[in-house]
């Protein structure tokens, strides 16, 4: 799966885009060959549940079209059912290490 990662990164530019209370990381392929993908983020509020991405500020992930991406995904690597959630977490890595550069910088 480290070939997948590898492919992600070298394929994909991923950026942060950020629109009223919804922050988005979007998965564009450098040739263009798919649609985009998107990770969409919110801030975290004190009653949710779900346990909040550390960052300088404190997100959750509330939804994700990635589509076009994983079809890609599939049909270059043939993956299999056992692989999508492996597939899931190296793009919710991804997206999460995009989040905190853009903060950084």
């Amino acid at each position: 799966m480290k070939s997948i990662e590898k492919f992600l990164t070298e394929m994909y530019t991923q950026e942060i885009v950020i629109y009223e209370n919804t922050t988005k990381c979007i998965f564009t392929h450098k040739e263009n060959l798919t649609g985009i993908g998107l990770v969409y983020f919110e801030l975290a509020k004190n009653s949710w549940s779900k346990k909040p991405i550390i960052s300088e500020r404190q997100y959750v992930i509330v939804d994700a079209q990635m589509g076009d991406v994983i079809t890609f995904l599939n049909d270059y690597y043939n993956l299999g059912e056992g692989d999508y959630q492996e597939v899931r977490n190296i793009i919710v890595k991804l997206a999460i290490n995009t989040l905190d550069n853009y903060y950084k910088d």
